[in-house]
């Protein structure tokens, strides 16, 4: 199938975002990159770079963020484990973020994450999995308590791409009318495999494909774009073919929500009874 990864329209609004002087970042050095993004030496823009651990930490604030509806005073050093990457290779938990107060048997969320850049998310792009992510993998999926799971995807071009999400073009009129960057929340840039879910599908040793089919056809409107990008299997992930379970972000914050609410929390911490002593 022919691929049409240069009509991306991300692509398309990053460079039209990147041009505005009305925008907040456009001052000289980012229109120096921006010439760069649209002219590059070797094919792609030269800052094509990003850490795993700016997208671990905005998924760990956004889960902080519900936790803290149902105990305000939690703190961010009481709910999140970060690993360092030598501790994590040392703890052999398989798991770049976990979250859930330290006083709480019953409540964590683990996850694996992994960067795809120099991609554009409405494009064609793939990430397979090694024999250390399938290592990881199968030390997640096996713990003890069936702690909630997930192997975690992020995809982006670059740092304008990164800079911009979340950003309306919104000329009316224009093909852009309404049209926005796709953010941390939208299933093109975050792909989030539910590992528990998908446990029976995933055999020591089986590979791992997560990707995006990329427009099937150049597209002339937003509407156009919507259908495409929305359409089953547009993103997707498999093993040996098999489709595996492909959630939205607020699945795993529906996982918070339904772990707080549950009685049995609120006896078993200790954080909560001095919280509770105190207010």
């Amino acid at each position: 199938m022919q691929r049409y990864a240069n009509n991306s329209w991300v692509c398309a609004a990053v460079k039209e975002l990147s041009k505005s002087r009305g925008f907040p970042d456009g001052h000289p050095i980012d229109r120096t990159m921006y010439l760069r993004l649209e002219e590059p030496e070797d094919g792609g823009c030269r800052w094509r770079t990003s850490e795993e651990d700016h997208w671990v930490a905005d998924l760990a604030t956004r889960l902080l963020d519900r936790s803290r509806l149902y105990r305000p005073d939690l703190q961010f050093h009481q709910f999140i484990e970060k690993p360092s990457h030598q501790s994590e290779s040392k703890q052999q938990g398989g798991y770049d973020l976990s979250a859930g107060p330290f006083d709480v048997d019953t409540l964590r969320i683990r996850s694996m994450h992994k960067v795809v850049k120099g991609k554009w998310c409405d494009a064609y792009w793939t990430w397979t999995t090694d024999d250390r992510d399938d290592y990881h993998m199968h030390a997640l999926m096996g713990n003890p308590q069936g702690y909630p799971c997930y192997l975690i995807v992020n995809v982006f071009y670059c740092l304008h791409d990164w800079r911009r999400m979340g950003y309306q073009i919104g000329r009316r009129g224009t093909k852009w009318d309404g049209f926005v960057v796709p953010d941390f929340n939208s299933p093109l840039r975050t792909v989030i495999v539910d590992l528990l879910a998908s446990k029976r599908l995933l055999p020591e040793g089986a590979k791992v494909v997560v990707g995006c089919e990329g427009l099937r056809k150049p597209v002339e409107s937003l509407r156009e774009w919507v259908d495409q990008t929305s359409r089953d299997g547009f993103v997707f992930a498999t093993s040996n073919g098999h489709p595996l379970s492909i959630v939205p972000l607020d699945k795993l914050l529906k996982d918070v929500d339904r772990y707080w609410k549950d009685r049995r929390i609120w006896g078993a911490s200790n954080l909560q009874k001095v919280w509770s002593a105190e207010h």
